[in-house]
């Protein structure tokens, strides 16, 4: 982080002046003010923005201003990023005795009216998404700690670190795990946030946003954040989520934007910021067959346009050699196939989960009586 010359010099002249203990102690307490300074800036920014927005925003002033986090006089980042991606570098960092994971977004460089404006927007909907994070409590859903302007001009995401990684590699490193039970927590979380009135939904289930505690539990990660505006400076990535998206999703005018079975305002409110219950049903099963191959979907497209193509038309990845894949057996492939249907009516939603049973999901006791209405129709 950058210190003001002033705080250097300043922090100079004690050092030369004082005695050893009193030295570390100025030094420590010269960062500290730089820290609060800088974040002290930015948030005054903030409220003078959100003063001039709160009146269009759906969360008001103190449910956004409880997202930011405190600066932590034991607050520390590594210096080198443990992930990257195309728009945002993520660090593994210490607060408040806990390790944590600091997201940090890039773009929106210049200091224009048009970027500040662009930056506005993109905080507004990241709030929003994060408000909604910030109260969902279950065990396969990691907690959100919150927001912390520490690097430059949009704020940082704070989320724990757990150092198992992310589902892809912890089966690599126990190839003996029960995989099945792994699915079924991942499953229980989502049918949590799908049972919420109004349901929220993830956004982008896949293999990289399940990551695995300490005690080998998964948790989901990265929820709402995945349709956030991008800025014109920014990349479009190579690792975005075309291969786990539903077909409504790629085609948002079409028929089967329309999804049946269910609480239909609900899910037309979900599906105009990008998502819904069953588009997240969808990715759940592109996961499993992630997961079960070690392999992307659809791996022999190398470009995402012939994966766009396949996916509005009705083509799915076909099933994999068995002796190759020993993971994917009859039972999860169905379950697969059950999550990939082509209109969202005919998938299984996830709350109907019964008994901590995913494979129930799909048995004909654990239809939703709705979708089962549907079907027969």
């Amino acid at each position: 982080m950058a210190i003001d010359t002033r705080y250097e010099r300043i922090k100079g002249w004690f050092a030369k002046s004082m005695q050893p203990n009193l030295k570390a102690f100025f030094t420590l307490l010269f960062d500290f003010a730089s820290v609060i300074w800088t974040t002290s800036l930015c948030i005054i920014e903030m409220s003078i923005e959100l003063l001039f927005e709160s009146a269009e925003d759906d969360c008001n002033i103190s449910e956004k201003s409880s997202l930011y986090l405190l600066p932590d006089l034991k607050f520390r980042v590594e210096p080198d990023p443990i992930k990257t991606s195309a728009n945002s570098s993520t660090y593994k960092g210490q607060y408040n005795g806990s390790l944590v994971c600091i997201k940090v977004s890039r773009g929106f460089c210049t200091d224009s009216e048009f970027r500040r404006k662009e930056r506005r927007d993109y905080r507004r909907r990241l709030e929003r998404q994060l408000h909604i994070w910030k109260t969902l409590q279950h065990s396969n859903v990691s907690p959100l700690h919150g927001l912390m302007f520490a690097f430059g001009k949009l704020p940082a995401v704070v989320t724990p670190y757990y150092p198992n990684g992310n589902i892809n590699a912890y089966i690599k490193r126990n190839p003996n795990v029960d995989i099945r039970r792994l699915f079924e927590m991942v499953a229980d979380g989502l049918a949590y946030m799908h049972s919420l009135n109004p349901p929220a939904s993830h956004g982008d289930v896949r293999g990289r946003n399940i990551h695995i505690t300490s005690t080998g539990i998964p948790v989901l990660t990265e929820i709402g954040t995945s349709y956030l505006p991008s800025p014109p400076d920014w990349t479009i990535g190579s690792d975005d989520g075309t291969r786990w998206m539903a077909p409504e999703l790629m085609c948002p005018d079409s028929s089967l934007s329309h999804v049946e079975g269910g609480n239909s305002d609900d899910d037309f409110e979900l599906l105009k910021l990008g998502t819904t219950p069953m588009t997240d049903v969808y990715s759940f099963g592109m996961m499993m067959l992630e997961v079960c191959t070690g392999r992307v979907p659809f791996p022999h497209r190398k470009f995402y346009g012939g994966v766009i193509y396949d996916v509005v038309n009705g083509i799915r990845p076909p099933r994999p050699d068995l002796s190759a894949n020993p993971r994917l057996t009859d039972e999860i492939w169905e379950a697969i196939q059950s999550c990939w249907e082509h209109k969202p009516k005919h998938r299984r939603r996830a709350f109907v989960l019964t008994n901590g049973s995913l494979f129930g999901w799909f048995s004909n006791d654990g239809i939703d009586e709705n979708v089962a209405q549907d079907d027969a129709s």
